[in-house]
């Protein structure tokens, strides 16, 4: 009967180390668990954000491009009218002053 209950003892210890084993193990994955979470968020978020600094330059490239279109356009416009204003200058000033003084 000792010898039952002896039995019983140890076997109900070896249970219980094996029962820490795995609680131990089980910490242990969980803690790697948030690691990789960790790393795997990480590397993510590079990724994410070199995607937007390329995109970012991208796009400041293509507003630029717009904007020396836009400028260009300007210039050009500016440079009709100072052609058409030295043409024409005296024949507007004179049909100008030709109809203020008709009134």
């Amino acid at each position: 009967m000792e010898d039952m209950l002896g039995r019983i003892i140890e076997i109900d210890k070896k249970a219980r180390e094996a029962l820490e084993l795995v609680q131990k193990d089980r910490l242990n994955l969980e803690q790697e668990i948030v690691q990789l979470k960790k790393k795997i968020r990480e590397k993510y978020f590079e990724r994410a954000q070199k995607r937007l600094d390329k995109n970012k330059a991208l796009e400041e490239e293509h507003a630029n491009c717009i904007i020396k279109k836009i400028y260009k356009k300007r210039k050009d416009k500016i440079e009709k009218l100072d052609e058409s204003y030295k043409k024409n200058c005296e024949i507007w000033v004179s049909k100008l002053c030709e109809r203020v003084l008709k009134i």
